[in-house]
């Protein structure tokens, strides 16, 4: 299914299609989902529940200390699950996206940022910025087959913000 969502928006896609691509007869995918939306979120709440345990394990080892580490957390994830990732930034994953961010921003930066005497403001627009560059630069990433390793990816994205502390 994730290689039709690659292709095909959502909505486009039919459970005759999803029982295809997942192995199922029709019945038996409607004891389990009532339709491809709940595929999506299942398999949403999978991967993004997995890189946000990867984030949090980080986060236990490393603090803030060096904030392009999840950057490198978030990589090393999307290498390995390349046909989600494709699919969750092109279609499936906004509202995940939204809500994993906001996450990072209220769990981990502005409570660091308290601590650090950073105003809440400049944490939350630092946050933002670095947001919106680290997924155009992801983006580019996969869409070129994520040729590069995820380290040499975040140090690009480490030097384009030149920070310490986002």
């Amino acid at each position: 299914m994730l290689n039709e969502l690659q292709h095909k928006r959502l909505r486009e896609i039919t459970v005759s299609a999803a029982c295809q691509a997942l192995g199922l007869n029709r019945s038996s995918f409607y004891l389990h989902y009532p339709d491809v939306y709940a595929v999506a979120d299942a398999i949403c709440g999978r991967e993004i529940g997995e890189l946000m345990e990867g984030f949090r394990a980080h986060f236990e080892s490393e603090g803030m200390s060096d904030p392009v580490g999840y950057i490198l957390v978030a990589l090393r994830h999307m290498r390995s699950h390349m046909e989600f990732y494709r699919a969750y930034l092109n279609e499936i994953g906004l509202e995940q996206q939204r809500r994993g961010m906001e996450w990072l921003l209220h769990d981990v930066i502005l409570p660091y940022a308290r601590k650090s005497g950073v105003p809440e403001w400049q944490a939350a627009l630092r946050h933002e910025f670095a947001r919106a560059g680290a997924m155009a630069v992801t983006r580019q990433w996969l869409d070129g087959g994520c040729a590069q390793p995820p380290e040499a990816v975040a140090d690009v994205i480490r030097q384009c913000l030149n920070v310490s502390v986002i």
